[in-house]
């Protein structure tokens, strides 16, 4: 209010604190940045839970994928193989039953009649070719085949990491 004079009467209030008062603050707020920091860090390993559970379902999805790649490589590669076994067989058979029908360097031997050389020589080089043939094809799926187990072994050991990596979180969690 004015007083007389133009003087201006003023009131002064002591807001300050006592000591017991501010303890008792201090001590409701240190509970309550405790308790804050210590959400935060749970929200943290959840979030963290989260994700590990998302990388290890989508690595769980990968590892199916890459063993059915696998599989179908290994079941391809094992029947060029057994094709390439037997391709083989038959060469080798049909080399120890018509050697005394050919030279030492391979040539058909004189002795054997025109039209029964040109049947030894299409029957070799048949037998030949279907050798050389599987022998490429099996080659060719060995290579595929070792590059999807390695793979394959590397998305198992990853998976491996992720799901212990998730039971470190989820014993975090149960804190």
């Amino acid at each position: 209010g004015a007083l007389g004079g133009g003087l201006i009467k003023c009131m002064i209030t002591d807001t300050r604190t006592s000591e017991d008062t501010a303890i008792s603050e201090r001590a409701v707020t240190l509970v309550q940045v405790e308790v804050a920091k210590r959400k935060a860090h749970v929200e943290e390993i959840e979030r963290q839970y989260t994700a590990s559970c998302t990388a290890m379902s989508n690595l769980q999805a990968e590892c199916a994928l890459v063993m059915e790649k696998e599989e179908k490589i290994g079941s391809a590669h094992k029947e060029a193989a057994l094709q390439f076994e037997r391709a083989k067989q038959t060469l080798d058979k049909f080399k120890a039953q018509a050697q005394h029908f050919f030279n030492q360097d391979g040539t058909p031997s004189p002795r054997v009649n025109p039209d029964s050389q040109q049947k030894l020589l299409t029957a070799m080089r048949k037998y030949k070719s279907a050798y050389e043939s599987t022998k490429s094809k099996e080659a060719t799926l060995r290579q595929p085949l070792e590059l999807a187990r390695n793979a394959l072994g590397h998305k198992k050991t990853e998976l491996q990491k992720i799901q212990h990596d998730t039971m470190v979180l989820e014993l975090s969690l149960k804190k």
